[in-house]
């Protein structure tokens, strides 16, 4: 059995004029199984049914913790994907790439102390 399933992100950037980098004021993250999947296997559901005994789910924007490492997942190929075609494509080493991810990385789970999360609209 084949699948597909959508791992998406979406930045809002802050940029003051004059600065030559921009910071992140806000990121989104979406997953989307592909029509037919069980939508249980990657988000929360409550132990109540409705009156057709259908299970509710807690938040259907929000994955449960195979919702979460299917993020991952998708994620961390993409990183792959992109490492791969910049070193082909541009000459940039596959080495200075992780280096760069890595130092990301760090920056941004010391940037951030508190993160708030919650239900949000996500187009595109």
């Amino acid at each position: 059995m084949n699948y597909e399933l959508t791992g998406k992100v979406k930045m809002k950037l802050s940029h003051k004029r004059n600065e030559k980098t921009s910071s992140v004021s806000e990121v989104k993250i979406f997953l989307e199984p592909e029509p037919g999947l069980d939508r249980r296997n990657f988000f929360s559901l409550t132990d109540k049914k409705d009156s057709s005994g259908t299970f509710f789910l807690l938040d259907p924007d929000l994955p449960n913790r195979n919702g979460s490492k299917a993020l991952t997942h998708l994620f961390t190929q993409g990183l792959v994907a992109n490492i791969k075609y910049c070193s082909v494509a541009f000459g940039i080493s596959e080495n200075e790439q992780f280096e760069n991810i890595i130092q990301q990385l760090k920056e941004g789970l010391n940037r951030v102390s508190d993160m708030d999360v919650t239900k949000g609209d996500f187009e595109g």
